[in-house]
This record gives C-alpha cells, sequence and structure tokens, in this order.
C-alpha cells in the first residue's frame, strides 16, 4: 500500500494583502479627478509614460481607477512571480489527483487556460473598458469606489493565482504524463 500524498500550497496571504492595500489607499485618498498640480503632473506621467487608461477602469472616478489600473498593469506581473517564488518552496502537488487525466482531458483544459490567459492579457492590457458607463451589475462596479476597489482587488488576485495555474498547465501534469506514458512502455 502506497502511502497517499497530501496536496499542499501554503499562500503567502501577508503579502498578498500587503500587495491589495494600495488599491485601497489610492481609491480612498485620491480625488476622483486631479485637482492639484501635483495630481495633474501625476495623471499626466500616467498618459505619457506608462499605460494611460487600460484594463478595467473607471469614469465615475477618472483619476484614481486610471492609477489603479496602472498599479495593477505594472506591478502585478512582478507580485505574481514573488507569490510563485514563495509558493514553490513548499508547494507539494498529489500526482494522484490526476491518475484519470488523459491527454484528451489535457488538451481540453490546456487550450481552455491558454484562451483564459490570452483573454486576460486583452482585457488588462490592449482594452480598456469603463465600468462606469456599463449598466446593471457591472456598472455598480464603476459608479462606487469601494466596489471598484473590491473589484480591482480581485483583478490583482487573478494575477497572482496565474503562475500556479501555469505551472499546472504547462509543467507539472505534462511531466506527469509523459513519467505516466514511460512507466506503461
Amino acid at each position: 500500500m502506497t502511502k497517499k500524498t497530501k496536496q499542499l500550497i501554503k499562500m503567502p496571504y501577508a503579502f498578498i494583502v500587503l500587495t491589495i492595500i494600495p488599491i485601497f489607499i489610492i481609491a480612498f485618498l485620491l480625488p476622483t479627478n486631479p485637482e492639484t498640480n501635483f495630481h495633474l503632473e501625476l495623471d499626466t506621467f500616467l498618459n505619457e509614460k506608462l499605460l494611460g487608461l487600460v484594463g478595467f477602469w473607471t469614469s465615475s472616478s477618472a483619476f484614481s481607477s486610471k492609477l489603479i489600473t496602472n498599479y495593477i498593469s505594472i506591478f502585478g506581473p512582478l507580485f505574481s512571480i514573488i507569490t510563485f517564488i514563495k509558493i514553490r518552496k513548499t508547494m507539494i502537488i498529489d500526482p494522484d489527483q490526476y491518475e484519470s487525466m488523459t491527454i484528451a482531458k489535457y488538451s481540453a483544459i490546456l487550450i481552455s487556460i491558454t484562451a483564459f490567459i490570452f483573454f486576460a492579457i486583452y482585457a488588462f492590457y490592449m482594452q480598456e473598458t469603463d465600468l462606469g458607463t456599463l449598466t446593471q451589475k457591472w456598472g455598480f462596479l464603476g459608479r462606487h469606489i469601494i466596489p471598484y476597489a473590491l473589484f480591482s482587488s480581485g483583478i490583482l488576485l487573478v494575477f497572482h493565482c496565474f503562475p500556479i495555474i501555469a505551472y499546472s498547465a504547462f509543467y507539472f501534469i505534462p511531466q506527469l504524463l509523459l513519467k505516466r506514458q514511460k512507466q506503461k512502455q
């Protein structure tokens, strides 16, 4: 009888919370539109030197949401790498959970994850979506700063999860399937 491997992924919750706090600081402390010379210079810097309007922003808090989306778009990938490095050191994945994984199932998962990653890159970097002009539930996120800050925090959490998903899909599962294939031969 083989010993069952216990799945273990220790999330660095303190680090993740520290990366989310600036979103709320920006949302609550900065005005909706630039008011002072510093704010105007920062707005110009965001537009000319950084990404400007990108991702999910809101016209009801244009200045603060532009700063939040630039923060997420620039630092999100860096934070995700740091999160993955912290997780990878102690991560244990139970290979038995993939026992029923076939090449066909893996191919479907791989296509889905790849499509999701491309969609996320498109939505976060190549398009701007004004949540303030949308209607119903999505419009609520753009009309009020607290739901917008929570939504933006969720987007940053997605960045933190990308490397774990990519590691599983593009490295761990293929390696496991190849090992299983070699054992059958």
